[in-house]
């Protein structure tokens, strides 16, 4: 059964999120140029012309949604290790219970949580950081 992506979608922006179509070819490129979405979001109209014929749709988190994406790339881990499961696990019942948690299509995890915090979303991947990675995040907490 084919996926409505113009209910789906109309159902995210009632919702307050911000969402854009990807292309047909089954990659999760934008379908549209998609920045102006970061500070409004489409409408009603919009919706239903652009999601008429896509391959999916993708939220845009930040400010807009008031959404932020925690994205676990666990193709990266090491062996023996899940990334994902070590966070999930010292994460308290209280706000897990808050989280939405999906697959992606390459396997790894997205966490969703709905919140007025504006840092950008994260990537998620086990490897080591450079030093200088290391000081800018510390910088930026």
């Amino acid at each position: 059964m084919k996926t409505n992506y113009v209910e789906e979608a109309l159902a995210h922006l009632k919702n307050g999120i911000s969402v854009c179509p990807l292309k047909l070819d089954g990659s999760k490129k934008p379908m549209i140029t998609w920045k102006e979405f970061q500070s409004r979001r489409m409408s009603e109209d919009e919706a239903k012309g652009y999601f008429a014929n896509c391959g999916g749709i993708f939220a845009i988190t930040g400010p807009i949604s008031q959404l932020f994406l925690l994205d676990f790339d666990t193709k990266y881990d090491r062996v023996n290790e899940d990334t994902f499961e070590k966070f999930i696990f010292n994460v308290p019942p209280d706000l897990k219970n808050k989280l939405l948690i999906n697959r992606t299509r390459s396997g790894g995890k997205h966490v969703w949580a709905r919140t007025n915090y504006t840092d950008k979303s994260r990537k998620i991947t086990k490897r080591e950081l450079t030093l200088s990675e290391f000081n800018e995040r510390i910088h930026n907490l």
